[in-house]
């Protein structure tokens, strides 16, 4: 083989190789693509998924904002309800004080028609 039938062959070689890289450049180009594509979906995904947790934040939020406001409501209506009781504790030993006097008022009476 001659010098030029050589180099005829490593230029044949090289561009063979370069034929080769440019095909697998290609391939990582379109990987590349593939990749970006992904990662752009992936980013929407988590942007969808960071609103909605947002959302449920918002909602348990405002369901413990109303929790507490049903907390304070029973608060005050327990208080009411002692106040109640003893208020109706407190009528009924005076409702019994006075059935007591009037009891005794109509036994005088009966005692003075005599």
């Amino acid at each position: 083989m001659d010098i030029f039938d050589q180099l005829e062959q490593k230029v044949l070689r090289t561009i063979s190789s370069i034929e080769t890289l440019q095909l697998d450049n290609m391939q990582l180009q379109e990987d590349v693509q593939k990749l970006n594509s992904e990662q752009q979906q992936t980013r929407q995904q988590l942007a969808e998924a960071a609103a909605q947790l947002v959302e449920r934040d918002a909602a348990a939020l405002a369901q413990q904002q109303q929790i507490e406001q049903l907390n304070a409501q029973i608060l005050q209506m327990q208080q009411d309800n002692e106040r109640l009781k003893k208020d109706n504790t407190r009528l009924s030993h005076e409702n019994n004080e006075w059935a007591a006097k009037a009891e005794a008022l109509l036994q005088a009476l009966d005692l003075a028609e005599v």
